[in-house]
């Protein structure tokens, strides 16, 4: 049984209007600085991630918390601008490299399956008619990804490349803003919030801020992990650009198994084209298990448990879906939007059903 006295539903409609007067604000500010979202949501999951270690670091040392995080903030983006100076070009040179391949592994595997496709045709197990158009999607494959031309120039030709260099920019002076000034917007929050809601809304922060903190903080450090570990398999097998290939597969672990699909295929392009035998590939499909199982025994379990409450097919799907609609900003936004969502259900449930509509009396 719900108690009544503890879930009170005029207590919580009054939290849920005060939520929807937010949200409304909130989507309409989204709306009119919508150019800067994706550098206003990256310095916010920054700050949400650096949050707990600035407090330890403020308690811990005897400096103020706006001069600590400024050092801190310089220090780090002279780091990332030295490692993004040394790395980027080497692993985009490398990514290029591979793109470049694919016409000619295309080629390759279609050699390879002509005489199953022959016996296909001779068959009649697969009609005429599919059979042609795998071939017209492989040469549009080839079409595409050959005009390396484009790639080359598509940076320097998009209108949107300044939009993103000043999201990038405005990452640091953001992520400063929030983590220097975060006891005066938690003082501003709390001030606007009547006094009889304080209780309830620390239920709701605290409850999705333990699943958010292990969404958030545990995928990226998960995805970072698997990228040191699919670097460092990849060249021991002597796989070419496998620490590139590495690189970009441990970052798409962001998205569950899009890792092992990213790696393979990135992968199968290189051996195609190089001519690195069957063994190579055979250690590459090692790799990839052995980094799975270590994932799926100890990494994830270790970093981010059962926390997250979130099955892989949501997550994918979420991301995907989010993705379409909203681009980038989708993507960065997909995974915390979709477990806050379930937590605050969860929450809610209590309430609901101590509501009217659930304590009608039965019928008569």
């Amino acid at each position: 049984m719900v108690d009544q006295q503890q879930y009170s539903w005029p207590l919580f409609r009054r939290f849920l209007i005060l939520c929807l007067g937010v949200g409304t604000v909130l989507m309409l500010l989204t709306y009119l600085y919508r150019s800067i979202m994706v550098g206003l949501m990256a310095s916010a999951v920054i700050s949400y991630i650096a949050s707990p270690g600035i407090n330890y670091l403020c308690e811990a040392l005897p400096i103020a918390r706006k001069t600590l995080v400024g050092i801190l903030i310089f220090l780090v983006v002279t780091i990332c601008t030295l490692g993004a100076v040394l790395g980027i070009p080497y692993i985009y040179q490398e990514l290029l490299n591979i793109v470049q391949m694919i016409p000619e592994a295309t080629a390759y595997a279609e050699r390879l399956a002509k005489p199953l496709i022959d016996w296909a045709r001779h068959s009649k197990i697969v009609p005429d008619e599919t059979i042609e158009a795998g071939f017209r999607k492989m040469n549009l494959l080839q079409h595409v990804m050959g005009a390396t031309d484009t790639m080359d120039g598509l940076f320097s030709r998009t209108p949107k490349v300044l939009e993103a260099a000043f999201n990038l920019a405005m990452v640091p002076l953001f992520t400063y803003m929030m983590l220097a000034d975060k006891d005066d917007l938690r003082s501003l929050v709390k001030s606007w919030t009547p006094h009889d809601l304080h209780p309830l809304m620390r239920v709701f922060v605290a409850r999705i801020d333990r699943v958010l903190r292990a969404v958030v903080k545990g995928q990226f450090l998960v995805a970072f992990v698997l990228s040191i570990f699919y670097m460092a398999g990849f060249s021991l097998i002597d796989l070419p650009s496998g620490i590139a290939i590495g690189a970009i597969a441990g970052i798409c672990r962001v998205v569950p198994y899009f890792d092992v699909l990213v790696g393979l295929l990135l992968s199968s392009i290189v051996i195609l084209t190089q001519g690195s035998g069957i063994a190579v590939f055979i250690g590459v499909l090692i790799v990839v298990a052995v980094v799975q199982s270590l994932d799926g025994m100890i990494i994830t379990p270790r970093i981010i448990g059962d926390r997250a409450g979130l099955h892989p097919i949501v997550v994918i799907a979420s991301v995907f879906s989010f993705g379409h609609w909203f681009g980038l900003l989708g993507v960065l936004l997909a995974v915390p939007i979709v477990a806050a969502a379930v937590v605050a259900l969860q929450i809610c449930l209590p309430y609901l059903q101590n509501s009217p509509f659930y304590r009608l009396p039965p019928p008569s």
